[in-house]
């Protein structure tokens, strides 16, 4: 269980630490930095489906790799094993998605 809460909340703790607000006066002085948003050129329909696909294609890669690698094997393979496999693999792909976001 600690395993999974250290590898899992930790960059994303890191990510909201790093975080830096925007004061009042700079918000002010320079309103175009919210155009962005007001816009929604960085999140909307189409970005919020294509995430949904990353997200299915992410746990479909997950999962299959580790079972076609030991789960077809001639060893006897225990589904705790695999399951270890699949959450390595998981806690893996969630921390590079967060550093390749910083």
């Amino acid at each position: 269980m600690m395993f999974n809460l250290v590898f899992t909340s930790i960059p994303v703790m890191a990510l909201g630490g790093f975080d830096q607000e925007v004061g009042a006066e700079y918000t002010l002085q320079y309103p175009e930095i919210f155009r962005v948003g007001i816009n929604q050129e960085r999140f909307n329909r189409k970005m919020f489906w294509l995430f949904v696909i990353e997200g299915i294609w992410q746990a479909v890669a997950c999962f299959l790799i580790p079972y076609m690698v030991y789960g077809k094997s001639e060893m006897e393979t225990n589904i705790f094993e695999i399951g270890t496999y699949v959450f390595t693999s998981v806690a893996l792909c969630a921390n590079l998605t967060v550093a390749m976001m910083v």
